[in-house]
């Protein structure tokens, strides 16, 4: 394939990451927005509290596994199964030891007391997100970007349908509003599982998830901390604001956020998209020589 295929392919998949991305986010913040009419605005800093808990929770459990299955698993496809064995065992023992401590904090606090069940939910969310954040992201290393737009697509209609349903049925409450976005996370992880599986040699190798910690330790340490700080930065507002009785200004920040987070994960999906796909064509060696 000559350097022009090359740019023409990277570019055109691209834009169609791009298009699927603002129609998902479009979905979603379309069903966030009629959410928080339905809830209200203390309904919503309830919401908005519980799932800065989980997006943190989500991303200390990740580990760094989300940069290290898109960037090495598109320099060598053979490593895509012990990547997926290492993503499952170091997300489950991170998820041990951070659930435990996330909800000894959320059941301490008043919220969290009265929220027990959607609390609950939303933590325990936080684990099958993380893997399936993960997993997902291998579809990019892997050059399969039509299931990556699908499995977005797929949980971002599944939960805003699910959403649509409980505000018109006069149901919405916290814990049935997070439980739908589990529901849509558990999809979207058996359809990312179903797209590994017919791909990539799922048998455990010891020697090669041995090999996946040898290699890209220090990799998958510096993305940790990177990826932290990024997911907390917004997500400790919600909590600090309800920490001080501002469970209202919680839902109204929040509220407020959609539109600015969606225009931030567009740009931030587009990444995701280009590093693997630099990594494994010829596109960057062309553009250097």
């Amino acid at each position: 394939m000559n350097s022009n295929s090359d740019t023409f392919s990277f570019y055109k998949t691209v834009t169609r990451l791009a298009g699927a991305n603002v129609a998902a986010l479009a979905i979603s913040s379309l069903a966030s927005i009629f959410l928080t009419r339905a809830l209200g605005a203390e309904g919503r800093g309830i919401i908005a509290w519980i799932m800065s808990l989980a997006v943190i929770l989500n991303a200390l459990t990740q580990v760094g596994m989300t940069h290290v299955n898109r960037r090495f698993v598109a320099e060598d496809n053979s490593r895509a199964g012990d990547l997926v064995l290492t993503t499952i065992i170091v997300c489950s023992i991170a998820a041990i030891i951070f659930v435990s401590a996330f909800m000894f904090y959320g059941f301490s606090q008043p919220l969290g007391q009265a929220n027990k069940s959607a609390l609950m939910t939303g933590l325990l969310l936080a684990p099958i997100w993380a893997i399936t954040e993960c997993l997902g992201d291998m579809l990019l290393g892997l050059h399969k970007p039509k299931q990556y737009n699908f499995v977005i697509l797929l949980q971002k209609i599944f939960n805003a349908a699910l959403i649509a349903i409980i505000v018109i049925t006069g149901y919405a409450t916290p814990l049935i509003a997070i439980s739908a976005l589990a529901f849509s996370f558990i999809l979207k992880f058996l359809f990312v599982a179903k797209s590994l599986h017919n791909n990539i040699d799922l048998t455990f190798h010891k020697e090669g998830v041995k090999w996946v910690f040898k290699h890209l330790k220090s990799f998958i340490y510096t993305n940790y901390a990177s990826s932290v700080m990024l997911l907390c930065s917004n997500a400790i507002i919600p909590i600090l604001l309800v920490k001080n009785g501002m469970v209202i200004e919680a839902g109204l920040y929040s509220a407020a956020m959609i539109i600015i987070d969606a225009v931030y994960n567009v740009s931030r999906k587009l990444g995701m998209y280009a590093v693997p796909n630099l990594v494994s064509t010829k596109i960057l060696s062309n553009a250097i020589s």
